[in-house]
């Protein structure tokens, strides 16, 4: 759709600076159509920082902002993934329509920063309700106190509390889980890295 809708419209357009101050549409229809054009005086936070990797090709980075981020960091690390579906018609027992729900996930961990990682995952080998073994196998597969890297925490927290739905008893060994969840999209929603 915006392939085809925006064929006209340049790479690093106006038309996708944040926020609403500026006006974007007024800017475009003027002749001012990419990032890299703008006044950087009229421009300030967010804006801003798109504007000066528009002009210097360059990622930016808040170094301090992000140092401060990786110290919450502890090993080992368990970088966790899951593979869902959202069925309209629940496939099983206790699942609502379009209710997201994990049938497989990958982890690799690492025991020390900069050391090997590990690959272990979970493939459903059949089309049976497998939810409760494969939180069963995921509690196995996390070290204890492991740092568990997740790029969005609220999802991967409501396929987990989807997945206590056929083990209720696993309950606390999930909470467990989620207090040692740290979301990889905080340094980016906080434009620490752009």
């Amino acid at each position: 759709f915006k392939a085809y809708c925006w064929h006209h419209i340049p790479f690093d357009s106006v038309l996708e600076l944040q926020g609403i101050r500026f006006n974007m549409l007024t800017s475009s229809r003027s002749g001012t159509s990419r990032l890299e054009d703008l006044n950087l005086e009229r421009l300030h936070g967010k804006q801003r920082i798109q504007v000066e990797a528009a002009r210097t090709k360059k990622v930016i980075i808040e170094s301090d902002a992000l140092n401060q981020f990786l110290q919450i960091l502890w090993t080992p690390f368990c970088f966790l993934d899951f593979v869902t579906i959202r069925p309209v018609i629940p496939l099983y027992e206790g699942l609502r329509p379009n209710q997201i729900t994990g049938i497989a996930y990958s982890i690799h961990t690492q025991e020390c920063r900069g050391g090997n990682l590990n690959h272990r995952e979970y493939i459903p080998q059949s089309a049976n309700d497998l939810r409760k073994a494969m939180l069963i196998k995921l509690i196995d597969d996390i070290p204890q106190n492991a740092c568990i890297l997740v790029l969005n925490k609220a999802f991967a927290a409501d396929v987990l509390k989807g997945l206590t739905i056929s083990a209720p008893e696993l309950t606390q060994k999930v909470r467990n889980l989620l207090d040692d969840m740290v979301d990889l999209m905080i340094p980016f929603n906080a434009w620490h890295i752009y």
